[in-house]
């Protein structure tokens, strides 16, 4: 007895020191303490009774203190499965449950009420059974080293219409794997909803006739879920008809010809935690889809797609890594997505984006680490008046070009914060396009595209941030606005903005006026336009023609106060500027100098990779590319040698599809 005291006191002591729920089991039931009434025990009657927050315990009745939570209730609401080679074998002891077992194929029914959970445990090895479960209550499906093929339908099916918790037993592998060319809807299906949870376990699953994994209702993969590996299915990886939401746990999804998560019927989906994995072949596919909401504010997501579009009566379907028809928020996590097939995109929203969470439009206050977004595609168009093969080989016809794009919305974009960066290779493929407005309150935005790196089917607004734009074929900023107001607003932040040769512009505005308000800008184009159509608060100036070198820092100056230094990622034999920063004044004499040397202090904005913008700098020029008295807010001057002007409105980068 002595022995079993001083175990209890040790161990009742280590949970109040971690914090730990404690659980008290007798018989088959058990009662849960958390640290807190712990530490409210006591000893009596010679040390054989032991009193937890008033209750009192013959310590001889004590079968055991856990703490983890006995997952399985009384032992007469838990049922074994065993599968073996040559069968499976039932254990219950619950007269309110009854079984049938025809060879490897399980079927277990509960006429308990709804609100009671029957646990049932599978273990062993089989090739060709299967496990239903119905009745009207909750269950709680333990995986504990399940290695089960079905060759009649759905290797797990639970038809209750009620909450099913899915438990990957800590230690274990489990594999499911379901008929080919059956009527069932996915290799584990429920006709309620799915929790996975309270295990660390491994699910590899495979869907041969539809999906991996489908719910009627939803499916939840909760904080303290294992490691679920989907590596295939002839539709979707996970399928559910309300929504897919995500706090933990790590999601690996490959080999399917669908989409990776889908939740139809208007669902939603959002995501808190966790880590996906997702490689998508299939053309027109979707990576992570919903009819409603996508939310993400944190987790790891990982999606590389590369399939292309498909035609299906008459609609042309696009691949895409991440896809919704409502209004899509992600203000947290690691997203890298990666599109290669033609008219590929990594995000695309039907309604509006939002990403980050606002702070302020101090670029000072930016923060680059609590949502990080890296986005590339390589793929070229895809359709126009050309003849592309699309899923299953089949020649698709589309009436219309579909571009690649990284990060797309239909209506407006805001972006408050986060480090966004956009990568593009070929004619069409923009980096970030709204629409409709486009807002950027904060954060580092690092676009190098080949078409623009900004568009928007209105209006453009800079309010704050490090804004870092190279078009290698286009424009690098372009706002395609047809009122007469303003079609960009500069209030704020670091802008180094390059287009390419004539006749795009750095900055490209169809109609109305570039508003420049506050911030620092140097922009870089073929051309721009003759006089710019500028309204300006803050002093700025336009400076053209001279010849751009990708090797010399150029520093602006007003008096002996320089401004920024900037250095180009490339050269332009005749290029055209707009230049503002705080500093510039009205009555002094500014310069544009040039050098070899980078600035050795000030402070530094990069690409990915390379210092690009210097505010405040110290630096040694060597030449003066031009000088000019800044007489009003807006300003023009010539290059040494230079003509001043340079043609009509830039063209192109007209919104794309």
């Amino acid at each position: 007895m002595k022995k079993i005291v001083l175990i209890i006191v040790a161990l009742l002591t280590f949970a109040v020191a971690e914090a730990q729920t404690v659980y008290v089991c007798q018989g088959n039931s058990y009662t849960a303490y958390s640290a807190s009434e712990v530490g409210k025990m006591y000893y009596s009657n010679s040390g054989q009774t032991l009193t937890i927050s008033g209750t009192a315990y013959n310590v001889s009745d004590i079968d055991s203190i856990v703490f983890v939570r006995p997952s399985f209730g009384s032992q007469g609401d838990t049922v074994y499965v065993d599968y073996t080679s040559s069968g499976a074998t039932v254990t219950c002891n619950n007269d309110s449950v009854t079984y049938d077992v025809d060879g490897s194929d399980v079927v277990v029914l509960s006429n308990t009420y709804k609100y009671h959970v029957i646990t049932v445990i599978l273990s062993g090895e089989c090739s060709n059974g299967s496990f239903l479960f119905d009745g009207s209550c909750q269950t709680v499906l333990v995986l504990n080293g399940l290695n089960l093929t079905s060759t009649t339908g759905a290797a797990i099916d639970v038809e209750t219409g009620k909450k099913t918790t899915v438990i990957l037993a800590d230690g274990t592998t489990n594999y499911l794997s379901d008929a080919a060319d059956g009527s069932q809807k996915a290799c584990l299906y429920t006709k309620g909803n799915f929790k996975f949870a309270d295990g660390t376990g491994t699910l590899n699953i495979v869907g041969n006739t539809k999906h991996a994994i489908s719910s009627k209702e939803e499916t939840e993969i909760k904080k303290s879920a294992g490691t679920i590996n989907i590596t295939g299915a002839v539709k979707d990886a996970i399928h559910c008809k309300e929504y897919f939401q995500m706090k933990g746990g790590t999601l690996n999804i490959s080999g399917v010809e669908d989409d990776g998560i889908d939740t139809d019927d208007y669902g939603y989906v959002e995501i808190s935690g966790g880590t996906i994995n997702m490689t998508l072949t299939g053309d027109g596919t979707k990576g992570i889809k919903a009819d409603s909401t996508i939310t993400i504010t944190d987790g790891d997501i990982t999606i590389n797609h590369s399939g292309t579009c498909y035609v299906e009566d008459g609609d042309t379907s696009k691949a895409v890594c991440i896809k919704n028809k409502d209004d899509m928020t992600i203000t947290g996590g690691t997203l890298t997505l990666t599109a290669t097939g033609n008219g590929g995109k990594c995000i695309n929203t039907s309604g509006n984006l939002t990403l980050g969470e606002y702070t302020s439009t101090d670029v000072a206050d930016a923060d680059t680490e609590t949502l990080v977004i890296n986005c590339k595609t390589s793929g070229s168009s895809w359709g126009s008046s050309t003849a592309q093969f699309g899923r299953n080989n089949e020649r698709n016809e589309s009436t219309g070009d579909v571009k690649a794009k990284t990060i797309r919305a239909e209506g407006d974009i805001v972006i408050n914060n986060g480090y966004i960066y956009c990568k593009t290779s070929t004619d069409g493929s923009e980096g970030i396009e709204s629409k409709s407005a486009l807002t950027i309150n904060n954060g580092y935005i690092i676009q190098e595209c080949y078409d623009d790196c900004l568009n928007s089917g209105t209006t453009i607004t800079i309010n704050g941030g490090w804004i870092y734009c190279y078009s290698t074929g286009n424009d690098a900023i372009d706002a395609n606005y047809s009122g007469t107001g303003n079609a960009i607003t500069i209030n704020g932040g670091i802008i180094f903005a390059m287009g390419t040769s004539s006749p795009e512009e750095g900055i490209d505005i169809d109609n109305g006026y570039i508003a420049i308000n506050g911030g620092y800008v140097f922009s870089a184009g073929g051309q721009q336009m003759s006089y710019p159509s500028i309204t300006a608060t803050q002093a700025t100036a336009y400076v053209g023609s001279y010849s751009l070198s990708g090797s010399t820092y150029y520093t602006l100056a007003c008096g002996d106060t320089k401004i920024f230094t900037v250095k180009a990622p490339a050269s332009m034999s005749q290029n055209y500027s707009i230049l503002t920063g705080s500093g510039m004044s009205i009555g002094t004499t500014c310069y544009l100098y040039s050098g070899s040397n980078a600035p050795t202090a000030g402070t530094a904005y990069s690409d990915n990779s390379t210092d690009r913008f210097w505010i405040n700098p110290t630096v040694t020029t060597s030449a003066t590319v031009s000088s000019w008295t800044q007489n009003s807010t807006y300003s023009q001057s010539t290059s040494s040698g230079g003509n001043q002007g340079g043609g009509g409105p830039g063209g192109g980068g007209g919104p794309g599809r």
